[in-house]
């Protein structure tokens, strides 16, 4: 893969791109049609959108020194339950891999500013007293007794049982067996992520749950009586098994959602404005108060105050992309893309001067170290430095 092209990162980005399926303006179009016209790069590039060969030119990157980067991209393809990339679309995102493995950063696989389309941006004087490690499958599971147990993914086998149902860690997932008797008493369990931590449940239901960073879930060992009903706080993404005799319920800040079986994300942190139920599958119910509204997949109910509005055409790729190990913004402000990352990293961030209006895209893999994470503000012009648990970002 010895092409001129490689040392050139425009190019390279908008080469990663094209092949993540995003759209490219005029001018990019225009850039890169002109790049493939040179020498071996259709060729190349022609490659990258072949999946036999992309996976030869996986096994080959050994031969340069990324042997990590490799690691988790080989890991996220082996373990799709885990990561849940689909398997129609993560060759693309490995195709881009092998070009980013090459420029030697598995963090940076797009990123970009319509302000920077011409000329070179400068490269910020980035200041790391130290670094941050990016969030992990850690959690807090409180039982019913006001006993508490710490989940990471290394914990494994069971954990407690409360009445017939088994509480187990199966290969990072906090999983409950057994529906037990009418007669038996419903305990109630608490799932809680601080900031820097996520982890997936597996209900007695068989329905699954997905944590986010700073969130939690109350819900019961089995489920009893003529309806599944579960609290939330924070963000969770759910694929609920069908059972059209028990309809399943998210209640949320004085919201309920509604369904019989299908797959959505819940948005209800404070500092990201509504509370967003997004539907990717079947069909949901939306209600807060009097009002009340049922949405299609693609479409995502924002509630705000005793308003419910629905907004069609949403990106679920980019709803889900947390749950995807990913960061994915598009066109958004920088200061309403950093409650993300102040969750995962567990930092807080400090502005100086006029830098929180600068709009970013772009997609990002989430397991890295904050610093390799903030390369892509060199094409925002944006200085940074870490103190402590504190990130201060800085216009040049």
């Amino acid at each position: 893969m010895k092409n001129s092209f490689l040392d050139n990162v425009a190019i390279n980005n908008l080469v990663i791109k094209r092949i993540c399926e995003e759209e490219l303006s005029e001018q990019e179009n225009a850039i890169l049609n002109k790049w493939l016209a040179t020498g071996d790069n259709r060729t190349l590039y022609s490659e990258l959108l072949n999946e036999q060969v992309l996976a030869e030119k996986l096994m080959q990157a050994h031969q340069i020194d990324v042997k990590g980067d490799l690691k988790l991209l080989m890991n996220r393809i082996e373990k799709p339950k885990l990561i849940d990339i689909r398997r129609r679309t993560w060759w693309r995102y490995a195709a881009a891999a092998v070009l980013v493995l090459v420029i030697g950063s598995a963090a940076y696989l797009l990123f970009y500013n319509k302000e920077q389309e011409t000329g070179t941006p400068e490269q910020p004087i980035a200041s790391v007293t130290n670094d941050l490690p990016p969030g992990s499958y850690k959690a807090r599971l409180t039982l019913a007794d006001g006993s508490t147990i710490v989940l990471d993914s290394a914990t494994g086998g069971t954990l407690a049982q409360q009445g017939t149902t088994q509480i187990l860690n199966k290969e990072g997932k906090l999983v409950y067996e057994g529906q037990g008797k009418s007669e038996d008493e419903v305990y109630y369990n608490v799932l809680t992520t601080s900031r820097g931590q996520m982890y997936p449940l597996f209900l007695s239901d068989n329905s699954k749950v997905w944590i986010n960073s700073a969130s939690s879930i109350k819900f019961p060992v089995r489920f009893a009586g003529a309806e599944r009903r579960v609290e939330i706080t924070g963000e969770a993404y759910f694929e609920i098994a069908h059972n059209a005799s028990k309809p399943f319920i998210v209640s949320v800040n004085g919201v309920e959602i509604k369904v019989l079986g299908t797959k959505f994300n819940v948005n209800s942190y404070t500092n990201d404005g509504p509370i967003k139920t997004t539907l990717i599958e079947g069909a949901v119910q939306v209600k807060k108060g009097i009002h009340r509204t049922v949405i299609s997949p693609g479409e995502q109910a924002q509630v705000e105050d005793n308003r419910i509005n629905v907004k069609t055409g949403v990106d679920t790729d980019k709803e889900l992309a947390w749950k995807n190990g990913l960061f994915f913004f598009k066109k958004e402000r920088l200061k309403s893309i950093m409650p993300q990352i102040e969750r995962w990293y567990d930092v807080d961030v400090k502005y100086e001067g006029s830098v929180q209006d600068k709009l970013i895209s772009g997609k990002i893999d989430r397991n890295v170290n904050l610093s390799e994470m903030l390369k892509i503000f060199s094409l925002l012009k944006i200085d940074y430095r870490i103190e402590g648990r504190r990130l201060i970002l800085k216009g040049q």
